[in-house]
């Protein structure tokens, strides 16, 4: 992560605020991957 200048994982409100802008109506798809990635998130992955 230093190597290229990551500051490791965002916070979760940040992830969400930035994530609202591609929640529009008829996008289903959008928010399973959120959920997706939320959750590999909380596993580590």
């Amino acid at each position: 992560m230093a190597a290229c200048g990551d500051s490791g994982p965002e916070p979760e409100a940040m992830y969400d605020s930035d994530m609202a802008v591609y929640l529009a109506p008829g996008r289903p798809e959008v928010e399973r991957n959120i959920t997706t990635m939320k959750a590999w998130g909380a596993e580590g992955k």
